[in-house]
């Protein structure tokens, strides 16, 4: 970011990092300014992806990269999957349709069917159906720790200009580490008591 796009407030607490005189200055303004930059910093770096998977091949891929996620992505037939640190929110959706609940049971209109003139009130009666869509899936701390640790063992692999023996090792254990991980995870899912409809 450079100075032009920077607010004055910014550019005091800067100064202030750096170390110049602060004056005849509040001291409790300034503690709330440089909290409110860092809760500022805090929330860029909860909403931006830590790393991306993707399936080609019958193989998991894994980069922290984004330059390599958005190339594989572009090049290929293949649907790269950001992965969060947090889940992310879910996104804000309109309501779908009304419900009419009777005696005889619970009947759902849209508004493009409604049937009858008169279940255009059963929405102001009875409440909107709203769709609940999931939040985005979160990634565990364990996987994710996996996942990094994939793909920094084959970035290293990239990087390196001699014998790739002893990295190509570690790269398998870890990759092997990582599926016992998501194994480990999925069974502990698959055990969980399933909520029957």
């Amino acid at each position: 970011m450079t100075n032009n796009q920077l607010t004055e407030t910014e550019l005091f607490l800067r100064d202030i990092q750096l170390g110049y005189m602060l004056g005849r200055s509040d001291i409790a303004l300034i503690k709330a300014m440089a909290a409110e930059l860092q809760e500022r910093r805090k929330a860029a770096m909860d909403g931006e992806p830590v790393a991306w998977t993707w399936h080609y091949r019958e193989q998991w891929h894994v980069t922290n990269d984004k330059c390599r996620a958005e190339f594989v992505a572009t090049d290929g037939d293949v649907a790269v999957l950001p992965l969060y640190r947090h889940a992310q929110p879910a996104p804000e959706m309109k309501p779908v349709g009304y419900l009419f609940v009777s005696e005889q049971g619970s009947i759902a209109y849209s508004p493009n069917n409604w049937g009858m003139p008169g279940f255009r009130l059963v929405g102001q009666i009875y409440g909107d159906i709203d769709v609940e869509s999931q939040p985005a899936p979160a990634v565990p701390q364990d996987v994710l720790d996996a996942l990094q640790k994939v793909a920094r063992i084959r970035l290293d692999l990239n990087d390196f200009d001699g014998d790739r023996r002893g990295i190509a090792d570690c790269l398998c254990d870890a990759e092997e580490a990582l599926i016992e991980v998501v194994n480990r995870r999925a069974a502990m899912l698959a055990a969980a008591p399933q909520e029957v409809k």
